[in-house]
C-alpha cells in the first residue's frame, strides 16, 4: 500500500471522522483496490470478471466496478449477522449466469471471522457449478477488501489462493463482539448512517 492510501486508511479508522469524509476516503480506497485487482488479472480476462458484492457495505465498490468493468455482470448476496451468535444468515442472492471462463471476485470491505466470505464463496461457487457443469478453478476466485482480522485472513486462505486475496492491511485480532481490532468500526453503519 502506498503512503497516500495508508493515510486514508488511518483517517477512516478515526471513529470521529464525519460521514462525508468517511465516504470520500472509502471510495478512493475502493478505487485503489479495484486497480490492484485489475493489475493481477490479465487484461484479456477482464471481460470474464464477475464481481459479487455482499450487501450492504460492499456497495462502496459499486461505482469503481461499474466504471472500470462497464460490461461485467454484477452479483449480489445479502447476509445479516446475528449479533448473538456472530453467524451471518442469507436473506438475498442474485448472481448472474456464469460462463466457463468466469472469474469470481467477492468484495466485502471487512473480513472478520470469514463466515460471510465462506457463505458468499459457497453460494457463488455452487451457482458457477450449476451454470457451467464443473467446479471452478480455485485460481479464478478473488477476494477484495479493506482489512481483515488475522484469523479471518487465515480462513480466507483455505478458500482462495494468497495472491488472490487483496487487502490494504491485516489487523492482529478481533474483539469479544466479533469486530476487527483495531479495525474501523461497523463499515456499513459508518458509510450509510
Amino acid at each position: 500500500m502506498n503512503e497516500d492510501m495508508a493515510k486514508l486508511l488511518k483517517a477512516i479508522r478515526d471513529r470521529e471522522l464525519p460521514m462525508w469524509s468517511f465516504r470520500h476516503h472509502s471510495h478512493v480506497l475502493a478505487d485503489y483496490l479495484i486497480e490492484k485487482l485489475l493489475s493481477k488479472v490479465p487484461v484479456n480476462r477482464w471481460p470474464d470478471i464477475v464481481p459479487v458484492l455482499v450487501f450492504r457495505a460492499s456497495l462502496v465498490f459499486l461505482h469503481s466496478i461499474a466504471m472500470k468493468l462497464p460490461n461485467s455482470p454484477i452479483g449480489f448476496v445479502g447476509l445479516k449477522r446475528d449479533e448473538r451468535t456472530l453467524i451471518a444468515e442469507k436473506y438475498y442472492s442474485n448472481l448472474p449466469k456464469f460462463r466457463k471462463n468466469s472469474i469470481i471476485v467477492i468484495l466485502d470491505p471487512m473480513l472478520g471471522t470469514a463466515g460471510t466470505l465462506r457463505q458468499t464463496y459457497e453460494e457463488a461457487v455452487a451457482k458457477y457449478e450449476r451454470d457451467v457443469g464443473k467446479p471452478i478453478d480455485r485460481n479464478d476466485v478473488y477476494y477484495v477488501g479493506f482489512l481483515a482480522a488475522e484469523s479471518g485472513y487465515q480462513k480466507a486462505l483455505e478458500l482462495i489462493p494468497p495472491d488472490n486475496v487483496i487487502l490494504l492491511v491485516v489487523d492482529p485480532e478481533m474483539d469479544a463482539n466479533g469486530y476487527i481490532a483495531p479495525g474501523l468500526g461497523d463499515f456499513g453503519d459508518r458509510y450509510f448512517g
